[in-house]
């Protein structure tokens, strides 16, 4: 299930400052916050950048992606505080 709908946002409210309070309010630790961002700006990189991308990159960033993920999906299934 994507970030958007665990944190009840609409996709047009996604922007990384609103998901970055949002995990600051569901008290995701900061690393994972961080690790969330640069998950997320190395696809957008690679999405939108004129560079190619390795098959052991694209492997790392869906490694470190499922990671993340595991780490999250408890966090923000806990009800808001």
């Amino acid at each position: 299930m994507p970030v958007s709908n665990k944190l009840a946002l609409s996709p047009a409210d996604i922007t990384k400052e609103k998901i970055s309070t949002l995990f600051a309010e569901r008290g995701v630790p900061a690393d994972i916050a961080s690790r969330y961002s640069d998950v997320v700006a190395n696809c957008e990189l690679h999405i939108y950048g004129v560079s190619t991308v390795s098959a052991d990159e694209m492997r790392n960033t869906y490694n470190e992606a499922e990671d993340i993920i595991a780490k999250l999906n408890p966090l923000l299934k806990k009800k808001k505080r």
